[in-house]
């Protein structure tokens, strides 16, 4: 039986630094709800539904997502969401995308001049040796953020957060890879 350790209020993870004790846990609080979702999507108003959706599901499932949305364990509740037919992944790229704006923006390629360029808003990625770095929240932020186009970039934070959720909202992805793969 795998030793479990607790981060923080709520996260789990296993002592080989793996997410799959915290997913176990997240799906076992979210399957049924998936089932009563379907239950009652011909009893009450959408309306209705979406906050039960917001109040059952979403808040236990987007819940420190920005850590273990990434491990390879993350897919089991992003199937589980299908079923409630609302988008996780999007949740987790408005999140990264979010944190890469407000405090990451300061580290970009062309920091180390004064030029303006067409890649003035291409944030550097942090030199690393292991692969297990590109799950963690700041690469992934930063991966996510400089595959969105300037038009995007270029907004004012408060704006930059509207556009960019109209646009998940409208593109409705359901892995990290579909949103890597889309020309934006």
């Amino acid at each position: 039986m795998q030793h479990l350790k607790t981060l923080m209020i709520g996260l789990h993870i296993s002592q080989n630094c793996a997410w799959s004790i915290h997913i176990d846990i997240v799906c076992k609080k979210v399957a049924p709800v998936c089932y009563c979702i379907n239950q009652l999507r011909n009893i009450v108003s959408e309306q209705i539904l979406v906050m039960y959706y917001f109040a059952h599901f979403h808040s236990v499932a987007t819940y420190g997502i920005a850590v273990w949305g990434a491990s390879t364990e993350s897919e089991r509740v992003f199937r589980l969401q299908k079923k409630a037919n609302i988008t996780l992944p999007c949740t987790l790229l408005l999140n990264l995308l979010t944190y890469a704006k407000t405090e990451l923006f300061t580290n970009t390629i062309n920091s180390h001049h004064t030029y303006n360029t067409r890649n003035d808003k291409i944030l550097e990625i942090p030199r690393h040796r292991m692969a297990k770095y590109q799950q963690c929240p700041k690469y992934l932020a930063i991966k996510a953020y400089n595959h969105l186009p300037n038009t995007i970039k270029n907004y004012p934070t408060k704006r930059f957060k509207i556009e960019l959720k109209k646009c998940l909202l409208n593109k409705c992805y359901y892995s990290l890879n579909e949103y890597y793969f889309d020309r934006l």
